[in-house]
């Protein structure tokens, strides 16, 4: 830390590690969701009920906050019947 209190790539990168946040911007929650589509349910479709349930998350959660996250990264996508 340099003390004139701007935060440094290095000190950014460090503190982004210990919150487990990877180089594409993902967190724990959201690794655990593409891993219940990718194994659970072989990459999908599937509804965001099913991931909710599998994930003991509200859905409401899912669908406001993760699944337009995960989408905007390109890491799924919404299929034809909405899913």
């Amino acid at each position: 830390m340099s003390g004139d209190g701007l935060i440094t790539v290095k000190e950014a990168r460090v503190a982004l590690e210990k919150l487990g946040v990877d180089e594409l911007g993902l967190n724990d929650a959201d690794r655990k969701y593409l891993e219940v589509v990718k194994k659970q349910y072989g990459g999908g479709p599937v509804g965001v009920e099913n991931i909710a349930a599998a994930l003991t998350e509200m859905w409401k959660l899912l669908l406001m906050f993760m699944k337009p996250f995960l989408m905007k990264k390109g890491l799924v996508k919404r299929t034809p019947e909405g899913e």
